[in-house]
């Protein structure tokens, strides 16, 4: 999954405060989402971000856990000629919800697609 806001592309195979990091400063440009071939269309909307918790233990015994910050985004074309949504509006969502369900900045960053 890539985040484009400007070049280079910043993969999400990082931590939720990595990508904060990279985009601020840009809050203006438009926020592209992109994975494999696929472009997500203008009309994206953020339908919901978790703070989760996960402790597992594999079928050989092995546990684990770890925090993941998962942002649910729906994949909609836009509903007239708006432009994308700007890296401003993402990071003021993403406070928003700071504010109300506390996001762990070092938890890794999910991004689905719907």
């Amino acid at each position: 999954m890539n985040l484009r806001a400007t070049l280079p592309y910043i993969q999400v195979e990082s931590s939720l405060g990595a990508v904060l990091n990279r985009l601020e400063g840009r809050d203006e440009l438009p926020l592209s989402l992109e994975y494999g071939d696929w472009v997500v269309q203008s009309g994206y909307h953020v339908t919901e971000v978790k703070a989760a918790s996960f402790v597992k233990l594999d079928c050989g015994g092995n546990p684990d856990a770890w925090q993941e910050t998962v942002l649910q985004v729906e994949d909609i074309p836009a509903t007239d000629d708006r432009p994308l949504m700007t890296v401003g509006k993402f990071r003021s969502i993403l406070a928003q919800v700071d504010n109300k369900v506390r996001l762990d900045h070092d938890a890794r960053l999910t991004i689905e697609i719907g």
